[in-house]
């Protein structure tokens, strides 16, 4: 049940002391600046409750790192009790307490020995997980394969990290605190950098993670460099994109439009993603309908926060002609979009989700129209084609996306 519309007081308050904490910085701030990303993380972390909110991109990364360094932590500490016991043994019990005089160099090297071992059937599993993406990966778009070594430093870095504490503290609490000092400040840049990448993928209200190297379907090399047109972040090109994706069920048309989005958020692009009820009552909210002190804020739904519609770099419209019958000749939304105030939109990038119904051209003169764009043609098509084996997705917290 989504909440932006319906929203408790109760979750409306929880939602604003989380999101307006110490962190909290200025409205017009570099939405991606540290304090910002505090104040996210801050309201993920406890502001909002699994069982009764949608489960956030940047709480699960977190959760995920916590697993990793306890996953280099634990099996660590097991094998080096077991290096202590046998380095006890070898060098006796009361040489062995004292491993500072005892032989150290030898007591380290097993230390180091074991580290080595724990990070090797971790990096071993990276590894495997890395080429089973390659192998997965659709070939109609690229492989963001700098982002997936990306991801396998990051796990590699916090196996270590929780090995590397483990070990060093056999060696005394002062190599327990310089371990600790030396890694908490990479370990932060890190999660500063993952963070405002999780961020804007879960602002933009995307209902899945879902990245366009997985697409199946067939394109021509004109689609395909049309989607990429819309992806691309917006910092790299100042050019106008609007998209219609079209397909009958189950061709995935939902699924490239998130791939879509997925990749501007993960490139930091202000993306939107809304169904075309939602867009046309945004539209008709009036700016004196709006609390002034609301005004400009995100908004809240089912636990996230979104970013602002009106700030959207890309925005994505689903369901754009839902309830619509094959034999419509004229899209009965378009009296709607006829008076909506999308001219804002011209300026920058959308992506419209459409059935099979026709006439196709019809829709975009209504949705050239809306946009104020001079020219129907402006607006790329991208027709897509039933398939037996539909887009998969890597959903947040949630049951296999429905394909459309």
């Amino acid at each position: 049940m989504s909440m932006d519309d319906g929203a408790s007081p109760d979750h409306r308050q929880r939602s604003s002391r989380a999101s307006q904490g110490p962190w909290r910085s200025a409205r017009d701030a570099n939405p991606f600046g540290v304090r910002e990303v505090l104040a996210v993380a801050q309201h993920d972390l406890f502001g909002t409750k699994d069982v009764q909110d949608v489960i956030t991109a940047s709480y699960v990364w977190l959760a995920d790192q916590m697993g990793h360094i306890s996953l280099g932590f634990l099996p660590t500490l097991a094998l080096a009790c077991g290096w202590h016991a046998a380095w006890s043994w070898l060098v006796g019990p009361d040489a062995a307490g004292d491993l500072a005089s005892a032989h150290p160099l030898g007591f380290v090297l097993g230390l180091v020995t074991v580290v080595g071992v724990v990070l090797g059937v971790w990096g071993y599993k990276e590894a495997a997980d890395l080429a089973d993406s390659r192998r997965k990966a659709g070939g109609v778009f690229p492989l963001d394969a700098v982002n997936l070594r990306q991801n396998v430093y990051t796990a590699l870095f916090y196996f270590g990290f929780g090995s590397t504490l483990a070990a060093s503290a056999f060696l005394g609490l002062g190599w327990l605190l310089g371990a600790l000092v030396l890694e908490v400040v990479p370990a932060l840049a890190i999660a500063l950098w993952w963070l405002r990448r999780k961020i804007a993928f879960q602002q933009a209200g995307l209902p899945y993670l879902y990245r366009l190297a997985s697409f199946p379907s067939h394109l021509d090399p004109a689609e395909v460099d049309a989607v990429l047109s819309v992806a691309r972040a917006p910092r790299e090109s100042g050019d106008t994109a609007h998209l219609i994706v079209v397909g009958p069920l189950g061709a995935g048309k939902t699924s490239l439009a998130v791939g879509i989005g997925t990749e501007f958020a993960f490139q930091l692009g202000l993306g939107r993603y809304l169904s075309l009820t939602k867009l046309l009552q945004l539209t008709r909210t009036t700016t004196r309908d709006i609390e002034p002190e609301r005004k400009g804020e995100p908004e809240y739904t089912d636990g996230r926060v979104l970013w602002p519609w009106r700030d959207a770099e890309l925005l994505i419209v689903d369901d754009v002609d839902i309830g619509v019958g094959r034999d419509a000749c004229w899209p009965p939304v378009a009296a709607e979009f006829l008076v909506c105030d999308l001219r804002w939109l011209k300026r920058r990038r959308s992506v419209w989700v459409l059935g099979e119904n026709e006439p196709l051209d019809a829709w975009r003169h209504v949705l050239a129209g809306a946009l104020g764009l001079e020219h129907p043609t402006s607006i790329a098509i991208v027709r897509l084609q039933a398939s037996s084996t539909p887009p998969t997705s890597d959903r947040v917290g949630e049951a296999p996306a429905k394909k459309r």
